[in-house]
């Protein structure tokens, strides 16, 4: 097994194996707002905002690196104080090809990700985000968590594997969604898989549950790539 990454949450600490980089950064792109006290609590080597993603990290006092949009869901406002603060600004203009996120994905090709503001609202921006990031993932050679105070979508690839150590109780749900077709193992739940062929036509390994109110699950990946996620009662 090749050596591992650890990417931390409020919520439960990922040890992560699979070719990964030095630092991890945090995106925040522009969905459902990351609740501030949740934000306040991560850590990352920069912080990078994606257009409206720019007023969470305002609101959790973060220090922001760069802001990537056109300003459609963002404010001016909201620009210029992070401006102020010293973030670098990409503006772009709304008719355009790639999306906030995609731009901005550009800039960070050589870090490993946390992403917040990806779940809620449409569900074509949750489409074109998640596989964003896995093709950056996959041309980048990268680790990819997506999580904020509600739901978690950890990214694996062939050759990848996870622990999870959960650091809260009432864990909802836990779900491989295959984003290829697939094979992969989920250990330490009530239906546990090895092996499993997962077509991304029939995903139906989906509402599973943590075993015996476990404190972790382990997760492989041995051929396309998967999704996992976890779904977890909000506190903050």
């Amino acid at each position: 097994m090749k050596a591992s990454k650890i990417i931390a949450v409020p919520e439960f600490t990922a040890c992560i194996y699979g070719e990964h980089k030095e630092k991890t950064a945090l995106v925040i792109a522009g969905g459902r707002s990351p609740a501030k006290e949740w934000l306040r609590t991560v850590e990352a080597e920069g912080v990078y905002c994606a257009d409206k993603g720019v007023k969470s990290a305002l609101a959790a006092g973060k220090k922001i690196t760069a802001v990537f949009g056109d300003c459609d869901s963002a404010s001016q406002e909201d620009f210029r104080e992070a401006e102020k603060q010293g973030a670098v600004i990409k503006k772009f203009p709304a008719a355009k090809d790639a999306t906030d996120l995609q731009l901005l994905l550009e800039a960070v090709d050589n870090t490993d990700l946390l992403v917040t503001g990806v779940f809620g609202g449409r569900a074509d921006h949750l489409y074109s985000n998640i596989f964003s990031l896995l093709g950056s993932k996959v041309n980048h050679k990268k680790q990819i968590l997506l999580a904020d105070q509600r739901e978690a979508l950890l990214l694996l690839n062939e050759g990848e594997a996870a622990e999870i150590h959960f650091r809260r109780e009432k864990i909802k749900a836990v779900s491989l969604l295959p984003l290829t077709d697939a094979v992969a193992d989920i250990k330490n739940t009530r239906w546990e898989l090895e092996r499993a062929e997962l077509k991304m036509y029939f995903p139906y390994a989906v509402s599973n549950e943590i075993k015996d109110n476990s404190k972790e699950i382990f997760c492989a990946c041995h051929k396309g790539a998967i999704g996992l996620y976890i779904c977890y009662e909000e506190i903050f």
